[in-house]
């Protein structure tokens, strides 16, 4: 496909523009690609030229694809990877000599659960400290795991763990810091039944450089509420002096 383009209002001829394309099936693969560019009839230059080319197997929900642009007497910039599955898709941002940058995101079904991953990668210079976040969870009704490092910016780890299938029922929040080698801070409930009755009780912890455990404790919470009607409680806090009703 090519074009061609007069200026009346200049009196000069406008670049032309083209686009190659190409595909063929091989088997159950699927090989596909394309070249578009500007071509100067007047200094008889290629322009800018974008490449991209690809290969598609529909039977296995996977494809792969590569672009890059050509600009003439320049080194090619940078090569963009992408690469999926199914419901994940990844892709890579290739310089010539080191990786700047990379993504990946998507779910998947794993068993009975649905696992959703995502992460970046980004480095500024060629041995410059990169900066990178991944997440992992496998979810499914009454039952959340997850595993993730920086996802806030924070260089720490969280592990988040949460069921209501068994009981009683937990719920665990943690953070770890490699900086300094400890968890620094954790969030921690448990939910049993207790007939009619069910009986909370919840703690946040923070690390403290005082080495006195109790210290840590920021808060402590003891909640009885009646199971079906969650609004009739009596509320405990220790750690404040506080106690609360609520009900009736």
């Amino acid at each position: 496909n090519v074009s061609r383009g007069f200026d009346f209002l200049n009196n000069k001829q406008l670049q032309d523009t083209f686009t190659i394309k190409y595909s063929e099936q091989f088997g159950p693969i699927n090989a596909s690609g394309s070249i578009s560019g500007t071509y100067d009839n007047s200094n008889a230059k290629l322009g800018v030229q974008n490449i991209n080319f690809g290969i598609n197997l529909k039977e296995f929900q996977t494809s792969y694809s590569l672009q890059f642009s050509v600009i003439p007497g320049n080194p090619i910039a940078v090569f963009v990877h992408t690469l999926k599955y199914s419901n994940l898709s990844a892709t890579i941002y290739q310089k010539p000599d080191y990786i700047e940058r990379a993504t990946v995101s998507g779910s998947l079904n794993l068993f009975d659960y649905t696992t959703k991953i995502s992460g970046t990668y980004y480095v500024r210079t060629v041995g410059a400290e990169p900066n990178w976040s991944l997440s992992y969870s496998m979810e499914k009704k009454d039952e959340k795991y997850v595993i993730s490092y920086n996802t806030d910016n924070t260089k720490k780890y969280l592990l988040e763990l949460s069921t209501k299938k068994i009981d009683p029922n937990i719920y665990i929040k943690l953070r770890y810091d490699p900086s300094r080698n400890v968890i620094d801070s954790m969030n921690l409930s448990i939910d049993k039944s207790l007939h009619c009755w069910r009986l909370f009780i919840g703690a946040d912890l923070s690390y403290k450089s005082t080495g006195n455990w109790l210290d840590f404790l920021d808060k402590l919470t003891f909640k009885f509420y009646l199971t079906d009607i969650s609004d009739i409680f009596f509320l405990l806090d220790p750690k404040a002096g506080q106690f609360q009703f609520s009900g009736m």
